[in-house]
Parts: C-alpha cells; sequence; structure tokens
C-alpha cells in the first residue's frame, strides 16, 4: 500500500512527497484523466474547486480513510466523502448520504505518475456520482 501522499482540500490525493506545482489557476480546476498537466499520480473521489472543507484521516491496521466534509465553490452543493486506501491496493471512494454533488463539475478516477493513463468514471458528467454510493479500485 503507497504511504506517502499529499491530500488536497479539492478532493484529490496526490502520490509521493512532492506537492504538484500547477500554477496559474491552481489545482481546484479539474480535467479528463488521463492528462499530461499536473497533477499526476493521483486518485480523485470528487476533484473540482471546493471550498469550506474539513479533511480528516483515520489509520487503521489494514486501511487509511481520508474524509473531506464541507462545500462546493459558491456554496452550489454539499460535499461528504471518503477515499478508503486498502493495504491490498485497492480503493474505495464512499460518497455520504449527504453528498449533493453529481459529477457536473467534477472528476472522479485515478492517474498513473506520468499522466498517460488513468480509469476515468465521471469528467463533468452529471448523474454520475449519487449520494450513498461507492466505487472500488483494483489493481
Amino acid at each position: 500500500a503507497q504511504t506517502n501522499y499529499i491530500v488536497s482540500a479539492d478532493g484529490f490525493i496526490v502520490f509521493g512527497n512532492t506537492a504538484p506545482a500547477c500554477g496559474g489557476f491552481g489545482c481546484f480546476s479539474n480535467a479528463a484523466i488521463p492528462n499530461a498537466a499536473v497533477p499526476n499520480g493521483f486518485i480523485a473521489p470528487y476533484w473540482d474547486d471546493l471550498s469550506a472543507i474539513a479533511v480528516c484521516k483515520k489509520e487503521e491496521a489494514t486501511k487509511v480513510t481520508i474524509q473531506w466534509i464541507g462545500q462546493a465553490f459558491n456554496n452550489s452543493g454539499s460535499v461528504q466523502m471518503q477515499a478508503v486506501l486498502n493495504s491490498n491496493g485497492s480503493v474505495d471512494f464512499i460518497y455520504g448520504s449527504g453528498h449533493t454533488l453529481n459529477g457536473v463539475s467534477g472528476t472522479v478516477g485515478a492517474e498513473n505518475p506520468a499522466g498517460t493513463a488513468g480509469t476515468q468514471l465521471s469528467f463533468n458528467t452529471a448523474g454520475t456520482v449519487a449520494p450513498a454510493s461507492s466505487n472500488t479500485f483494483t489493481p
């Protein structure tokens, strides 16, 4: 399991020890997967311009859970989600019953460190994320 990562308040986790140098508008502007532009080497339960976000981490013997709770930019929706990094390498994205962002302006998926390959579950597509739902990535 990956032990070095940086959590973004904008709904993604970059693996490694170096924060992405997003420049310009920063990493809050989501993009399609794959994309050579930074960030790369990440998982995203819901990458979007989020604000007023509380991020928490819980470590257990077989998993690490990262949780985001708050609002989307301009209070356009509620954020209640988790990324669970399991010791077997799988990752679960879990959305709470109060998560109202439906995919219309976010990216959900995973990308390799080079930005050349990945799995995109959603990119700016309404109806692709639902409250009280989950997705699992298996290596």
